[in-house]
């Protein structure tokens, strides 16, 4: 109800207006709704830390907003990073908006910080000093709510437990992982589990003769099967799971079972336009499109 966009308004059907002075507790519900409502606040509550530190603990990203007193060489000035020196508020802020420590630069080097701040958001590993990318149990926080920032820890590249967790969250921090352990089949496997085409980093082909690994991949992603050996594209079970996951992973099987009906059929529930991946005589057959429903 505080979002007005222009402040000056006061038609009865118009935006609800607070009239000034605001009271304390209508401008922390005001920007407990949206951290940008902060830019409708009255800037006398803006450089108020009492007020900012509320806002924060509510989202930190009211500080991208919030401006106060910062003194330079004796000098009093009003800007809006002051409160990226305050490191209770810069607290309060990461531990619901991790990102703040990309402008907080002053405590880029505070373990406390930086743990509070990467246990909200893994990409703050990112904004973290070079040390503290080093730190083994930052960096678990970090792989542990954002899988991919394994890329700003290359200390913990070659680190079974570190990228095991990292690929368990998101199967694309592979990429980020040593060459040894980007082949180890305990990992692939996790990888592949939550992001399939994680096999395109993978530095040996020996997992394209692997059944059991390929099942797990199509299952997430069925146009992995492009990566499966000649043999497993002409396993039946291996394919029709590809096709059902996508349509188009029809175009990756053997012959033999592009001229399937029972493979085609499940490809074309999936996406109709697959059809074209089917052998001719299937295309074309009149039978076999009312069946698939198709024109």
């Amino acid at each position: 109800m505080f979002l007005a966009a222009d402040m000056s308004l006061g038609q009865p059907n118009g935006p609800l207006v607070l009239a000034p002075p605001w009271p304390y507790e209508a401008v922390i519900a005001l920007v407990g709704m949206t951290p940008q409502a902060w830019l409708l606040v009255p800037k006398e509550w803006r450089g108020d830390r009492k007020v900012v530190l509320s806002a924060a603990k509510i989202h930190g990203a009211v500080l991208k907003y919030a401006w106060g007193p910062w003194v330079v060489d004796g000098i009093e000035w009003y800007v809006w990073k002051c409160f990226y020196h305050d490191r209770e508020v810069v607290l309060a802020a990461c531990s619901n908006y991790g990102r703040t420590l990309k402008w907080a630069t002053n405590f880029r080097n505070d373990r406390e910080v930086v743990l509070v701040a990467v246990s909200n958001s893994g990409k703050a590993l990112k904004y973290a000093a070079e040390p503290l990318q080093s730190d083994r149990e930052i960096v678990m926080k970090a792989v542990t709510e954002y899988g991919e920032a394994l890329q700003y820890a290359p200390a913990f590249r070659d680190d079974r437990d570190v990228v095991t967790q990292a690929v368990t969250k998101c199967g694309q921090a592979l990429q980020f992982a040593s060459e040894s352990l980007r082949g180890s089949r305990g990992i692939i496997w996790e990888a592949v589990a939550t992001y399939g085409d994680a096999l395109r980093w993978v530095p040996t082909d020996a997992f394209r003769h692997d059944r059991s690994l390929m099942h797990a991949a199509v299952r997430n992603s069925g146009l992995t099967l492009s990566y499966a050996c000649a043999d497993l594209r002409r396993d039946r079970n291996l394919v029709l799971e590809a096709v059902k996951n996508n349509g188009w992973a029809l175009q990756y099987a053997d012959a033999s079972l592009r001229a399937d009906r029972e493979v085609v059929l499940e490809a074309v529930k999936s996406k109709p336009d697959a059809i074209v991946c089917a052998e001719l005589d299937l295309q074309y057959n009149r039978e076999f499109s009312a069946l698939a429903g198709l024109r």
